[in-house]
């Protein structure tokens, strides 16, 4: 009789959380349907929540062209991010001039989601929506290390930190301008490339992308890489979808 009571308690505790999480994504949906102007291509997902919409936006987000990664950072160095000649790293202060793919002891390419961890084969190394230009030397020393911001800290060049945090160990801290930025592009990795984010670095990463929205740059970047690769990182084109994303 006791098993029978505390399996029954299971199982209503189960459904009664299953019906808060789909509350609540009801509720980020009416939220943005309420405020928000949806794209014609994401109507169709209203309602949806969680693991279904992830689901459906893996294959929504797949590239139509895949770049080798000689062509993923001629695309990057030459032209997506490079103004008037310049290219500035996304970690630190450094610029460098230059019309093609620099020393890679210099400048190289940061893959934001690191290879190490999911991103070392084609599609995914050579996806523009996750790499971005960095000073090789801090680059390195963010090696693969979870995105935080850092409680003790090791180093630091007062714009990036790699340190620690509680939950979370040995991170990286990235410049308050580029942690929107960071926090779309591992949540578009994450669903393109059925991914799971730590819920101790997915925390960071929600906070960032309410702190740092999208900004005529970050659309601008996004609208070249869809030129080029035929793919959008749905996390730019409509951010609310985060909020109807319970756990990444």
């Amino acid at each position: 009789m006791k098993q029978i009571v505390a399996l029954c308690l299971v199982t209503f505790l189960s459904m009664a959380s299953s019906w808060a999480r789909t509350g609540s994504c009801q509720n980020a949906w009416m939220k943005l349907t309420s405020s928000k102007e949806i794209k014609a291509e994401y109507k169709k997902l209203i309602g949806t929540c969680d693991r279904d919409l992830k689901r459906i936006l893996g294959p929504m987000s797949k590239q139509s062209r895949s770049l080798s990664y000689r062509g993923a950072r001629e695309e990057m160095f030459g032209s997506l991010d490079n103004v008037n000649g310049d290219v500035c790293s996304v970690y630190s202060k450094e610029c460098i001039r230059t019309t093609s793919i620099p020393n890679h002891r210099v400048m190289n390419a940061e893959h934001t989601w690191p290879k190490s961890k999911g991103a070392s084969k084609k599609p995914a190394v050579s996806d523009l929506h996750h790499i971005f230009p960095a000073n090789s030397e801090v680059n390195s020393i963010r090696s693969s290390y979870p995105f935080c911001e850092v409680s003790n800290t090791k180093w630091t060049n007062n714009m990036s930190s790699l340190g620690t945090a509680p939950g979370i160990g040995t991170c990286f801290e990235p410049p308050i301008e580029h942690r929107g930025n960071v926090a779309r592009a591992m949540f578009y990795f994450a669903v393109r490339y059925s991914q799971g984010i730590p819920s101790a670095q997915e925390k960071w990463l929600r906070k960032w992308h309410h702190d740092d929205p999208v900004d005529q740059a970050e659309k601008d970047r996004h609208s070249e890489i869809l030129s080029i690769q035929g793919n959008s990182n749905p996390f730019i084109e409509q951010p609310g979808l985060v909020e109807v994303i319970e756990d990444f």
